[in-house]
């Protein structure tokens, strides 16, 4: 049972621990110097009333992350969020009181969940309090912190709709609207104390578990989502995010361009660059640049173009220009064309230009049709002069405009694309060992460059691979990342 217990999770049960151990500490600080006993001192200060172990037990949980750096991004972002949430509402409770105090109007008085409930009471506070939420969403968005508005709300609206009204009321027979700012303190300061507790135990050096942070793995996409439309949601989105959140270098191999894939990235972060156009490149999906790019032959480009041209199609060319697709095409007689422009015409990431007079390195040619046209353009490829230069490759087409008609893609890249040499490149470069986890035949030779094989008991083309996973079993790919990721089994070995 201990065994599934994460370093994660031990950390956030000690950081709760701490929280409720500096509450008993202030506590027993109250009755030492006497300060809690109700009967000698009823309304007097107490150290323990600027204190909340919910509230800090709250913060440490939701502060605590794998990485220290990403604890310390969350940790800051909590402590801006209370200070936000905090401050606004307490300028909103303690005006509402002083405008009372100066009209003398006892009607301005703040509610509390202990009070007697009189309904008039309770109407202007709480209309004021769900404009207060949008003064703390606009006033996030003022300082450029979206990422804290969330819980800024949360700490608003714990400061306002007050369920701890005896310590207001108490500091209040001190002084005018002491109450409101000691409980606004509360909140503020037990969060900060929270995210700090969360902190140090996470700096904290525990027994590290074993982990094999020279592997990266490559997971291809291709046969995991039928829409072009589709995006990476549900299980298969929340177990890349925990990897991520585990520090597990992971990132994706597919077919596709950053035009039909960067919409499957929203939420979803990856350590290592991209593997797109069937390995013709590698993107940076963060900063949003290629870092890698195999080019087409300029000779092969010349003698395809000739063929194409005898064959009397017009496949789209595919550039890049200052990080972004450029595709090119000046024949939209051909069907197919036309709705292939007019489904690329507005994407993002490309920019899509009828015209055949384009100077710049060609990646890949892309062309639409039914099988049959296609099957026949593959057999005149695979007869031509330039056969062996090219790398040819075949996907199903799941757009709408596909439904039915038993549309597919041709792609005709380099040779060189089928070697994955920019993916070997940046291998080499980080000293990293590739584990690769496909779905389909369209990507097996990313599995023929891997050190470790992983791929579907389907992908019947599949050979010398070290594991088989049932189909579509998400929950089996990530077991076996996070197996291979941890065990001692799979550590370099010094040669």
């Amino acid at each position: 049972m201990f065994r599934k217990i994460g370093l994660r999770t031990l950390k956030t049960a000690i950081s709760i621990g701490l929280g409720m151990v500096v509450y008993l500490l202030l506590k027993s600080l109250d009755q030492g110097l006497g300060l809690y006993n109700t009967i000698s001192q009823p309304d007097g200060f107490r150290f323990s009333d600027f204190f909340s172990p919910f509230f800090a037990g709250i913060a440490a949980a939701y502060s605590l992350y794998p990485s220290r750096k990403q604890s310390i991004a969350q940790a800051k972002n909590r402590v801006v969020a209370s200070l936000l949430g905090g401050l606004v509402g307490m300028a909103l409770t303690i005006g509402y009181g002083l405008i009372g105090k100066i009209s003398n109007n006892s009607f301005f008085t703040w509610p509390n969940l202990g009070d007697k409930f009189e309904p008039e009471q309770y109407i202007l506070p709480y209309i004021l309090i769900s404009l207060g939420v949008l003064a703390v969403v606009l006033l996030g968005n003022k300082i450029n912190k979206k990422s804290a508005i969330f819980v800024g709300i949360l700490t608003f609206i714990s400061v306002t709709i007050n369920p701890m009204g005896m310590i207001v009321d108490r500091y209040n027979k001190i002084a005018p609207f002491l109450g409101e700012a000691v409980f606004g303190f509360n909140r503020i300061l037990s969060t900060v104390v929270g995210v700090l507790l969360s902190l140090l135990v996470n700096f904290i050096r525990f027994p590290r578990r074993h982990k094999n942070d020279d592997l990266l793995f490559y997971i291809g996409i291709g046969g995991l989502l039928k829409e072009d439309s589709d995006t990476l949601n549900g299980f298969f989105k929340y177990k890349l995010i925990e990897a991520y959140e585990r520090g597990i270098p992971c990132s994706i191999f597919t077919t596709r361009a950053p035009m039909t894939f960067m919409h499957l990235l929203d939420d979803i972060h990856v350590t290592a660059p991209i593997c797109c156009m069937s390995g013709a490149a590698l993107y940076d999906s963060n900063i949003k640049k290629f870092l890698y790019i195999e080019y087409l032959d300029k000779n092969v480009e010349k003698k395809a173009d000739l063929l194409f041209n005898e064959l009397n199609i017009h496949p789209f060319k595919n550039y890049v220009f200052d990080d972004s697709i450029v595709i090119i095409n000046d024949d939209y007689t051909d069907y197919y064309n036309k709705i292939y422009f007019d489904s690329k015409k507005d994407s993002a990431y490309c920019n899509i230009i009828k015209t055949n007079n384009y100077e710049g390195d060609l990646i890949y040619y892309l062309y639409l049709n039914t099988e049959e046209v296609i099957n026949d353009i593959v057999k005149k490829l695979k007869e031509s002069s330039f056969a062996d230069d090219i790398h040819i490759v075949i996907n199903n087409c799941y757009e709408s405009f596909g439904k039915g008609k038993n549309l597919k893609y041709l792609k005709i890249y380099d040779k060189k694309v089928k070697d994955l040499l920019s993916l070997k490149k940046y291998m080499n470069d980080n000293n990293m060992r590739l584990a690769a986890l496909t779905a389909e035949s369209v990507s097996n030779y990313l599995l023929d460059i891997s050190d470790y094989k992983v791929t579907f008991k389907n992908n019947t083309k599949a050979t010398n691979v070290d594991f088989y996973l049932d189909r579509n079993s998400y929950e089996q790919l990530f077991i076996q990342i996070k197996k291979m990721y941890y065990s001692k089994d799979y550590e370099k070995k010094e040669v």
